[in-house]
């Protein structure tokens, strides 16, 4: 009889496991289409990865506790901020994300399953293509940008998911060395650079060059990737500039950025635009510096009647420096475990998303954006794992914020 039932338990276990991840693949898939199936897949992952946090003795990391202590000064920031209705909002998106967080780095706490992870990030990206091709007329696929045409979806947004399901090709590809990966990243490309994100573009080649030299384990290796790394990244650069649709896409904004740094050339409004709202973010800053002018605060403080377009302005104007401090000393903490745990493949992965990533906040606000955040989940995940794993082996590790704890022992 105890046969049985143990036969029971790992047959429910299998099954719940499995609606997990594609109740996961549903809620990513879906988290840019404004429809009740968005959020009756949110509800049900939430019930799932909720059961599964109870039923295993879930573990809490310390490193969820500062993302907590963030959203808590977030609410405290109530208390003064200049627009209560835009700050209730942005605390309700913490909320979402920080329960998700809780959920999901409890969940992943293995090798197969942070590999499914990956594997669900490539085909929610096939997903989110087949929508946009539904939904886009062929006859202006390539004269705008992506999500231009679409009311619900933003061309950035865009961009970034292709950016994370191309990473996730990138290394499912270099991990199995299979065509099919390979074949995925060139399907994803095409509609990353359609999406005219110049962000998104630069993290992801910036990304897998570091991940690619990461990976090189001999100094024969090293040159041969920078060398197929330069000749991808030249012809990239040569397509988005020579090829008439992809260069009114994509190319003169591309133009516009480098003409920033040259110094030469007329600048493209965005970016002119972009450099006054961080030049206005210093301003309001350093009128109030301490405690900021509450969560979400610059849109209604800065004159442009929108959000700063860069994270550290919007942290730092909306919840000033002890807001700033608490927020990125996660990044701190997250730098130096990779660091110390470079050896292991899955962190020469988290490495270079968290430097890509870095890169990516300059232009964009991030700590709000939910498909962002939960790509960033995977590097905390990664993090966790190796530092567990090390400690299962009685090697000595770095605890302290990544520690996971039993609730049951709280």
């Amino acid at each position: 009889m105890e046969e049985v039932w143990r036969f029971v338990d790992i047959y429910l276990s299998k099954l719940m496991n499995k609606l997990i991840m594609f109740s996961i693949f549903l809620s990513i898939s879906l988290l840019y289409i404004n429809s009740m199936y968005r959020t009756i897949t949110l509800i049900v992952t939430f019930v799932l990865l909720t059961s599964y946090f109870i039923l295993k003795n879930g573990k809490i990391s310390k490193y969820y506790f500062v993302h907590l202590l963030f959203l808590v000064w977030c609410v405290i920031s109530l208390l003064w901020t200049i627009n209560l209705e835009r700050s209730l909002s942005e605390i309700n998106r913490l909320i979402l994300i920080n329960l998700f967080s809780l959920l999901l780095i409890n969940y992943i706490d293995s090798e197969d399953k942070f590999e499914n992870l990956m594997r669900i990030l490539v085909y929610s990206g096939l997903f989110f293509l087949g929508f946009i091709l539904l939904n886009v007329p062929l006859d202006i696929l390539f004269r705008y940008r992506l999500g231009s045409t679409l009311e619900q979806l933003n061309p950035n947004a865009i961009g970034l998911n292709f950016m994370i399901s191309s990473l996730a090709s990138y290394y499912l590809m270099m991990k199995h060395k299979k065509i099919k990966w390979g074949i995925l990243l060139i399907t994803f490309i095409l509609p990353l650079m359609l999406s005219a994100s110049r962000k998104a573009i630069i993290m992801f080649v910036f990304a897998i060059t570091i991940y690619s030299l990461l990976k090189s384990s001999n100094p024969v290796r090293l040159v041969k990737n920078i060398f197929f790394l330069l000749i991808g990244s030249v012809l990239i650069f040569a397509l988005i500039m020579n090829v008439e649709f992809l260069y009114n896409i994509i190319g003169y904004r591309m133009e516009g950025l480098l003409n920033v740094f040259s110094s030469s050339g007329s600048v493209d409004g965005s970016t002119a635009l972009r450099t006054r709202m961080i030049s206005k973010g210093i301003e309001l800053f350093s009128n109030n510096p301490i405690l900021g002018y509450g969560v979400g605060g610059y849109t209604y403080v800065s004159g442009f009647d929108t959000y700063s377009h860069n994270n550290f302005i919007e942290v730092l104007v909306g919840t000033g420096l002890v807001g700033f401090l608490i927020y990125y000393s996660l990044y701190t903490f997250i730098l130096v475990s990779l660091i110390r745990n470079i050896r292991f493949e899955e962190v020469k992965l988290g490495l270079a998303m968290f430097l890509a990533f870095l890169i990516f906040e300059i232009s964009l606000v991030t700590y709000d954006e939910i498909v962002y955040q939960l790509a960033m989940i995977i590097i905390p995940i990664i993090s966790i794992r190796v530092n567990l794993i090390k400690q299962q082996s009685g090697e000595k590790y770095w605890g302290n914020i990544f520690e996971v704890d039993s609730i049951h022992n709280r």
